[in-house]
């Protein structure tokens, strides 16, 4: 009987550490997923992020042009194909910002 009880308690510790690291995450916010000050850019600044955009993102896939799909949608995607292709804080700014210009609001 004491053997059961000296391992139950292990066992419960171990299983609440099993669920809490299948919950769901909260509380991580990143530039990338906040909403984004009103900045205005340049054309120049825009042709560098259409540049970049063209380049790095085409490298993994067919492009998808702004107007192809909503703000929403590219605020969700984006952050992820930030860190999947290694943008700069600067890179994925004026990425965001070449299509954001372009996209159909």
């Amino acid at each position: 009987m004491k053997i059961r009880k000296f391992l139950l308690l292990p066992a419960l510790a171990l299983g609440v550490l099993v669920l809490a690291n299948c919950s769901p995450k909260t509380g991580k916010s990143t530039a990338a997923t906040t909403p984004q000050p009103e900045v205005h850019y340049t054309a120049a600044q825009l042709a560098e992020g259409q540049t970049i955009f063209t380049s790095h993102c085409g490298k993994c896939h067919q492009l998808f042009q702004p107007n192809e799909k909503s703000v929403a949608k590219w605020n969700s995607v984006l952050p992820t194909m930030f860190r999947k292709a290694k943008l700069t804080e600067e890179q994925g700014n004026l990425v965001r910002a070449f299509v954001m210009a372009n996209v159909n609001k």
